[in-house]
């Protein structure tokens, strides 16, 4: 059975992976929301510990 730890684990890799293709695209505008998408995501990883 999934902790809940491990739930939490598989989202923030899944956000990664959005940010991820959203740094990738072509648009200028898209990229840098995929960087201010990531860096929202270490912040939430600092809270959550």
């Amino acid at each position: 059975m999934e902790t809940k730890e491990d739930s939490i684990a598989g989202v923030i890799k899944e956000m990664y992976g959005i940010a991820s293709e959203l740094s990738i695209s072509r648009d200028k505008e898209t990229k840098v929301l995929g960087m201010q998408l990531r860096k929202l995501i270490e912040q939430l990883e600092q809270k959550i510990g």
